[in-house]
């Protein structure tokens, strides 16, 4: 890839009742879109520009201010409090949880900032503060990089052995619903 172009994932995939057979596979694949997006992210704050720049920029707006905070009620509403009911003592589970959520909060304290300056990027205005949004770039995709590594080490192999079929159908009807998807 050049440095004058910056590769967005699609903001997600269309999906239909078979993507959602495995709902924990389905979020281990949002982390990897995450990751690629934060990725396209911190091309934006790159010198010189990339050539796609607005394109881009409007395209990781919808990520930031769709995409994103939906998967955060994936977990938030649907995996964590499945994942709570089933979790032993031995799991230690309480402050892994509570740390994700406090960074589920952060998440939206960072996203505030990115949000206004994609949509200066992605409506050819300049950056008010281009450091300051470097800054935030970068501090969202250290924090979106240490809570999938977190949630895929050890949240989501946990989820793989505590939840139940049943647990797994919420999930998946949950998730579904969020993106106006009917399930069977």
């Amino acid at each position: 890839m050049s440095v004058a172009e910056v590769v967005v994932p699609a903001a997600e995939p269309a999906l239909d009742a078979a993507d959602l057979a495995d709902p924990l596979a389905f979020l281990y694949a949002e982390h990897g879109r995450i990751r690629i997006a934060c990725q396209a992210l911190l091309r934006l704050t790159e010198t010189p520009a990339p050539v796609n720049r607005a394109e881009a920029a409007a395209d990781l707006l919808a990520f930031v201010a769709v995409v994103l905070p939906r998967h955060v009620a994936d977990e938030e509403e649907g995996l964590f409090p499945l994942l709570a009911a089933r979790a032993r003592a031995e799991d230690r589970l309480d402050g892994v949880l509570t740390l994700l959520r406090a960074e589920h909060r952060e998440d939206v304290e960072l996203g505030r900032p990115l949000r206004a300056t994609l949509e200066r990027i992605a409506e050819h205005r300049p950056v008010r503060d281009a450091p300051l949004f470097r800054a935030y770039v970068h501090a969202f995709a250290a924090l979106q990089r240490r809570h999938h590594m977190l949630e895929n080490d050890t949240v989501l192999p946990l989820a793989f052995e505590r939840l139940s079929a049943a647990d797994m159908a919420t999930l998946a009807h949950g998730i579904a619903a969020r993106r106006g998807i009917a399930l069977g």
